[in-house]
């Protein structure tokens, strides 16, 4: 959780933090099922030969759809973005995203949507 900006030491509290700041519900699903299960699933010295192994293939993948919908997705854009758009437009942009951070958020959803 360290790259999402979380400590790790409460996964529960993680999400909750995570979600407060806007992260996708789907994704947040996607986290409480690793929790959950993961959670029942592992307990110092103990092997249980019943665990299921295609829940397990399945929380690889969703472990995968995590990183890329909230790690390498957005390290892919930032690096695109500082790699090609010229400084110019750079400045440019960051200026039209200032104006947007001073103004009420009503103002800015009709500046986005006009009628």
């Amino acid at each position: 959780m360290v790259h999402l900006k979380q400590d790790g030491k409460d996964l529960n509290e993680n999400i909750r933090n995570l979600v407060a700041a806007g992260l996708d519900k789907k994704i947040q699903k996607a986290l409480d099922l690793v929790r959950v299960i993961g959670n029942n699933a592992v307990h110092p010295g103990v092997i249980d030969l019943k665990d299921d192994r295609p829940i397990a293939t399945k929380l690889f993948g969703l472990v995968n759809v995590i990183i890329e919908t909230t790690i390498a997705r957005e390290k892919h854009i930032n690096e695109l973005f500082e790699t090609t758009i010229p400084d110019a437009a750079k400045g440019q942009i960051k200026k039209r995203d200032a104006k947007l951070i001073n103004q009420p958020e009503d103002k800015q959803v009709a500046e986005r949507h006009p009628r």
